[in-house]
């Protein structure tokens, strides 16, 4: 039996951690971390160490605690090993296994890497890249190995939920300072100096994955206490509020299309209900208050945004560099040779490392035509998993089919967000953009590996 809602202790914990992090000092939140990790171990064990990690890694920013990161991100990995050799020691017959599908799809991404990296331009840059890539999935091999206790599947989502709690104060405090109409237009304010948060979250995954899990904990939930049921339409109405303050139309799609796949295959009738009143409300909205009209595209941001300029350098780049590409984390060096001159004017080119906007135009520009297949495979994979799953657990365990219904509706979101941006699976081992997804996916695998040929759980 896998971890009930209702013992919702680590939910608490997790909440509280969350806010406790949010307003410490980055100069004094290292000790302080150290302190609490150890005496959190001593009382209470692994799981809620693994949370903590977790907590570290995905919302801690760097925009906010600059060089600090690095050393939480060193002190949370050391921990993560240390469980690790504590839980399986040397004998590395008793590790848990990797599905030889994970085990091939891996093969052939560093295959791609490699092959890139040798007839780029900056081989150093690649080779980094790669060893970066390889410390991300051992640290996502280890999160996986920790799902042998089933337990731990909560353990992930309540440190997600932390994680995006941790984000939200902040966003909040930047909305207070802000207002409305400045806030969704911090990326081009000169004072950015005032901002508690992150200028953009196009990457932060977690906010749809968060909200698709509080779908999926709605419907696992048995529970008659209404406290419970209070709680979770809190959080999912919190959730939805921080989809709207993250600004990311590709979030909210992802969000959207999640739980509608999740509403059709379990709550086909209320699926049809939503879908009906989203699109009848929608519509009345938009051509009967002008005011609604002007802020929606406001916040969409309609006629203000020039991605077709980073498509266009991204098939650009891949006309001149067919076959290995320009390699791994290098489309920014080659950007402005094939963007237009113009590009200046817009205030696209001056957030971040620029990239097209297209995770399978990216992958292929960087890694050529094997970076194309490594894109394509990755969802290949992903899907060929998670309906499989879904068939296994459908009859034999309800909590697991809802769970892998709802990650399976989170990798369609994933896909469709993957035409928009770059991060969030395969952004070469950043952890606070890729770890959420390959959580999720381990939980996947974790959830298909505990059913044999027979349709039986062992």
């Amino acid at each position: 039996m896998i971890y009930k809602l209702s013992d919702n202790k680590l939910l608490i914990f997790s909440g509280s951690l969350a806010i406790l992090l949010s307003f410490f000092s980055s100069n004094i939140l290292l000790p302080l971390l150290i302190i609490f990790i150890l005496s959190l171990y001593y009382f209470y064990g692994q799981k809620a160490v693994l949370g903590t990690i977790i907590i570290t890694y995905l919302a801690i920013p760097s925009d906010f605690f600059g060089e600090l990161r690095v050393y939480l991100n060193i002190l949370a990995t050391c921990l993560l090993f240390f469980l690790f050799i504590k839980e399986f020691g040397f004998q590395f017959w008793n590790y848990p296994k990797i599905p030889k599908e994970i085990l091939l799809f891996l093969v052939g991404l560093f295959i791609s890497l490699i092959v890139s990296t040798v007839f780029s331009s900056e081989p150093k840059t690649g080779f980094f890249t790669i060893i970066t890539m390889l410390t991300f999935f051992i640290i996502c091999y280890i999160f996986y190995s920790f799902l042998k206790d089933e337990q731990n599947i909560y353990i992930y989502f309540y440190s997600i939920f932390a994680a995006v709690l941790i984000l939200s104060i902040r966003m909040f405090l930047d909305l207070y300072q802000l207002g409305f109409q400045d806030y969704l237009m911090r990326s081009v304010l000169k004072e950015n100096i005032k901002l508690y948060s992150s200028v953009v979250y196009t990457g932060t995954v977690m906010f749809f994955v968060s909200i698709t899990l509080l779908t999926a904990m709605f419907l696992i939930n048995n529970s008659k206490k209404k406290i419970l049921k209070y709680l979770l339409s809190f959080l999912f109405i919190f959730n939805v509020i921080i989809l709207i303050l993250a600004n990311s139309r590709g979030l909210i799609i992802a969000a959207l299309l999640s739980i509608l796949f999740i509403l059709l295959v379990l709550k086909r009738s209320l699926f049809f209900k939503i879908l009906f009143s989203i699109i009848v409300v929608s519509i009345t909205l938009f051509f009967s208050i002008p005011v609604i009209e002007d802020t929606v595209n406001l916040y969409l941001r309609t006629g203000t945004t020039h991605r077709e300029i980073f498509w266009e350098a991204g098939l650009d780049i891949i006309k001149d560099h067919p076959i290995v590409g320009v390699g791994p984390h290098q489309f920014d060096k080659y950007f402005y040779t094939y963007a237009p001159s113009n590009i200046f004017a817009f205030q696209e080119w001056k957030a971040g490392k620029h990239t097209p906007h297209n995770f399978f135009l990216y992958y292929t520009a960087e890694n050529g035509v094997l970076g194309f297949l490594t894109g394509v495979s990755l969802f290949v994979l992903f899907f060929y998993i998670a309906i499989r799953t879904m068939k296994l657990s459908e009859k034999n365990n309800k909590q697991y089919f809802i769970l892998s219904t709802a990650i399976t509706g989170m990798g369609i979101g994933f896909f469709i967000r993957s035409f928009f941006e770059v991060t969030g699976f395969l952004y070469y081992g950043y952890i606070t953009t890729d770890l959420t997804f390959w959580l999720i996916f381990g939980i996947l695998i974790s959830i298909n590996k505990r059913f044999n040929v027979n349709h039986k759980i062992y």
